[in-house]
């Protein structure tokens, strides 16, 4: 199993629908959220593979933040990270 922890940004919402739609169409096998991260599960991956997953995000209001930094690791390996730094959004009226 592969755990995908991304942070979201302070101001911004998790358009669900997107999450609902990978599980449905079992792009991946579950997700969870709490107010500054979703933590996605695939059940694999396979060798040299690319994995392509879309998240919409919805900005609350008028707003310049930085992501949180997002990691990809194996469930029972989590010694072995990746690591997405943080990305700085601004969001205008």
């Amino acid at each position: 199993m592969v755990i995908i922890d991304l942070g979201i940004p302070p101001g911004f919402l998790v358009i669900d629908d997107d999450l609902k739609a990978m599980v449905k169409n079992k792009k991946i096998e579950r997700y969870s959220k709490t107010g500054r991260q979703v933590i996605i599960y695939l059940r694999e991956i396979k060798a040299k593979k690319r994995i392509e997953l879309t998240l919409r995000l919805k900005a609350k209001y008028p707003v310049k933040a930085k992501s949180p930094i997002s990691t990809v690791y194996e469930y029972y390996k989590p010694e072995q990270r990746s690591y997405a730094k943080e990305v700085l959004l601004t969001v205008t009226k």
